[in-house]
């Protein structure tokens, strides 16, 4: 392998099934989006040492880099359709770029994407992916459509990944045997909520993804004088965490971050109808709290305020 280009035609060429004017392999891609849709399109990066834990296996990593940036389409309510690579690397690592980019490509096949193409340079390791997704027009779910009385719900399970970095970090894993390994895949290889995110398009009135923990994330909803109660006691909370106190469990599920998983809101109403969607139901969403009028976010156990902490930083962290 004596250059980028050499990597990139071994490893990152894809098949896109036609879906593109123009291959993979030049300057540009160009492709024609389907009729009476709008595109979304989101770019997240994944830093070593920051993002992932040195020594993650890479092809954890070639999944992770595309379900990170799907959860953003997912919150949009939009389906996927490709994505761009940008891969900066120490050096042009067989064992490495094998597993990733196999685990990247199939991970796209299960999606129905594609990767169409990206860049190579030497560096520190850093990955970083710009996705793209369709949506029917005027449809995509926005941030900012919440209402005074909705419901505020969420997909899933809260805090198996950071309870797996707080153990790793450690050196002790507390985490009970049976949800170790479920708990690991929350972390290194997490999986976006695509489904759910298109069945929730049309009944949400506002969604976003947990990347941050909800007491980060949360406030993205709030606006023009809008707040939040919040009952903790009432979080989906993961298996991973049930060896923990109550207090330990509580903040690790609503600040830890890295779950992925879709918090939304909608009417009383409409959310008893979406928890009869067969793909809701498998998943689980799960009541949390309401949007009230009070212009901020009330975090409440059992009916008394409970302070919890900052979600993630990346300034900070």
């Amino acid at each position: 392998m004596s250059d980028e280009f050499s990597i990139i035609r071994k490893y990152f060429s894809d098949d896109d099934q036609g879906r593109l004017s123009v291959p993979n392999g030049d300057d540009c891609a160009v492709f024609r989006c389907p009729p009476l849709t709008e595109t979304a399109v989101t770019t997240d990066s994944l830093v070593e040492g920051v993002h992932f834990f040195k020594g993650t296996s890479p092809g954890s990593l070639g999944v992770k880099a595309v379900e990170v940036n799907l959860s953003d389409l997912a919150a949009m309510g939009a389906r996927p359709f490709c994505i761009f690579l940008s891969l900066v690397m120490p050096s042009p690592d067989e064992e490495f770029l094998s597993p990733f980019s196999a685990a990247l490509k199939a991970d796209l096949a299960r999606k129905d994407a594609f990767l169409a193409g990206g860049n190579m340079s030497r560096g520190p390791l850093s990955i970083t992916v710009t996705a793209l997704g369709t949506i029917p027009e005027g449809t995509a779910v926005r941030r900012d459509g919440a209402k005074a009385g909705d419901v505020i719900a969420v997909t899933g399970s809260l805090g198996a990944a950071a309870h797996a970095v707080e153990d790793t970090v450690s050196g002790h894993i507390s985490v009970p045997p049976s949800a170790w390994g479920e708990a690991v895949r929350r972390l290194e290889s997490p999986e976006a909520r695509t489904e759910e995110g298109i069945a929730l398009r049309g009944l949400a009135h506002s969604m976003l993804d947990i990347s941050d923990g909800i007491s980060s994330d949360l406030r993205h909803l709030l606006h023009s004088g809008l707040g939040a109660e919040i009952s903790l006691e009432s979080l989906p909370f993961s298996p991973a965490l049930s060896s923990l106190a109550e207090k330990r469990r509580i903040d690790l599920a609503a600040a830890g971050g890295g779950d992925y998983e879709l918090l939304f809101t909608m009417s009383e109403e409409t959310f008893r109808e979406a928890e009869k969607i067969p793909v809701l139901a498998r998943t689980g969403i799960t009541k949390i709290g309401r949007i009230t009028d009070t212009g901020r976010a009330e975090y409440l156990l059992h009916g008394v305020p409970c302070e919890v902490p900052d979600g993630w930083n990346h300034f900070r962290h």
